[in-house]
């Protein structure tokens, strides 16, 4: 049914699926699927501003800063269609995730997390051991179990090489300011 509505109507459909790493742990080699699935790689964002007369500079300091070991920019796709579809750059975050999640893993304060978080809004890259998560969001025994879930909800970016936790882009750096203050919305 989706391909003959797209057949006639000459538009794409984009799915959010669940357990989108599967894409990356099963078909570790073919980038093209994952780029396809991931968001918008860089030169699709830059396509995307000049074809909706957007701010290519103001997308890139808000909604990129994922990356992967072959696709080193990646855009928020909801983020970057919201921003186009509102003609407006800001913070479309909160309205798919709230920061209460958020401020739930800064408050259990494992191993110094909340001094760690201060860092890296400040700019900072901070090491991490990923291999101690165990894909489970109820029992957490460090600092690292933290920041590696944060990463698997998008709220952090993995830097593979220096094996570090970062803040990706404004619109969440926003968010994490959020969870460290009182709670209110960043305007």
């Amino acid at each position: 049914m989706l391909y003959n509505i797209a057949d006639v109507r000459g538009c794409r459909f984009i799915f959010i699926i669940d357990e989108w790493d599967a894409l990356f742990r099963e078909n570790q080699e073919d980038t093209r699927l994952q780029e396809s699935y991931v968001g918008f790689t860089e030169k699709e964002v830059e396509g995307l501003c000049e074809k909706y007369h957007m701010k290519f500079a103001e997308m890139q300091k808000w909604y990129d800063g994922y990356s992967f070991s072959k696709v080193k920019s990646i855009y928020s796709p909801n983020s970057v269609i919201e921003a186009i579809k509102n003609e407006e750059i800001s913070n479309y975050w909160t309205q798919s995730e709230t920061y209460e999640s958020l401020k739930i893993y800064i408050e259990m304060d494992e191993d110094g997390l909340k001094e760690a978080v201060i860092q890296m809004l400040g700019g900072s890259k901070i090491k991490i051991d990923a291999a101690t998560f165990q894909n489970d969001m109820t029992t957490i025994k460090c600092r690292d179990d933290v920041l590696t879930l944060l990463i698997h909800l998008g709220y952090l970016a993995y830097d593979t090489e220096n094996k570090s936790a970062y803040i990706p882009n404004e619109e969440v750096r926003e968010e994490f300011i959020r969870a460290l203050t009182t709670g209110k919305k960043v305007e």
